[in-house]
């Protein structure tokens, strides 16, 4: 086969490729994956005089090379995909994702239980972790403000704690007890290549959508801020808000006192001297 018809069929399998995950995988992972800058160098190509020849030996170079790669990429991403399905399609009838402020607000991390987010309490939740929480709440151990400094550095020693031996599997947070069922928590990172958004709240989102073809397991998303519960609510998650008590009307600030000016109150002019 010449050097330009294996070109074209490999453009037209990236295309093809590229069109069926849409919808499926993020822009962003199609991109890394399928799309890479040597594709786009390949794709320049067609139509160049460089295909006349029936094989271009520095165009062969790149196009195995590029084949090679997208075949080895490929490979890693399906065998992490299967691994992925089969942990997350465990049977935890309830997968929940909280937001970054849930960790900073209400019972700590180790206290929490299910009616603390409004949950069933006889129902297993399984707490998940994007990667992108754990880096905030990392990130807010330099904090200036002294409760969020403390409550993230809490719940970021927790999470490690008790996912350090079962990085790929669930951590228990709390046995089942008289209060309620089990819970768990369960890392989930970032796929090879990821590209996240640069918002860190539609990043939350993005990964916690991800998990809906993994399992048929309930998925959804908790927070504090109505920002983040309108993003989850329009990706069609499972979305509860935890409302903070509203607190009262401040009084109206009232004005300063007016100072009074030096001599003011005292007669103009005024000289004791001229006293009858």
């Amino acid at each position: 086969m010449s050097t330009g018809s294996r070109l074209h069929s490999y453009i037209q399998w990236t295309n093809t490729t590229a069109s069926a995950l849409r919808g499926q995988v993020d822009r962003g992972d199609v991109d890394s994956l399928i799309l890479t800058p040597d594709y786009q160098r390949l794709a320049a190509l067609l139509g160049s005089s460089s295909l006349n020849n029936s094989n271009n030996p520095s165009i062969e170079g790149l196009l195995n090379a590029e084949m090679t790669e997208r075949v080895d990429e490929l490979q890693k991403e399906l065998k992490e995909l299967e691994q992925q399905h089969k942990f997350w399609s465990s049977g935890t009838a309830l997968r929940m994702v909280l937001d970054t402020n849930v960790y900073l607000k209400g019972p700590k991390i180790e206290d929490l239980r299910q009616a603390d987010l409004t949950l069933d309490a006889s129902q297993p939740l399984c707490l998940v972790v994007p990667s992108v929480v754990l880096d905030e709440l990392d990130n807010l151990k330099s904090s200036n403000d002294k409760h969020v400094r403390w409550r993230a550095g809490l719940s970021s020693a927790v999470i490690y704690n008790r996912l350090r031996r079962n990085a790929t599997s669930l951590g228990v947070l709390r046995e089942r007890d008289a209060e309620g069922a089990e819970i768990t928590i369960a890392y989930l990172p970032d796929p090879p290549g990821h590209q996240r958004l640069p918002i860190a709240d539609d990043e939350i989102v993005r990964r916690t959508s991800a998990l809906a073809p993994l399992t048929k397991d309930t998925i959804g998303l908790i927070t504090h801020d109505a920002g983040m519960a309108l993003r989850s609510e329009l990706a069609d998650l499972i979305t509860i808000r935890l409302v903070d008590p509203v607190e009262n009307e401040p009084e109206p600030e009232r004005p300063a006192p007016k100072q009074k000016r030096q001599g003011q109150g005292q007669g103009q002019g005024h000289n004791p001297q001229q006293q009858n």
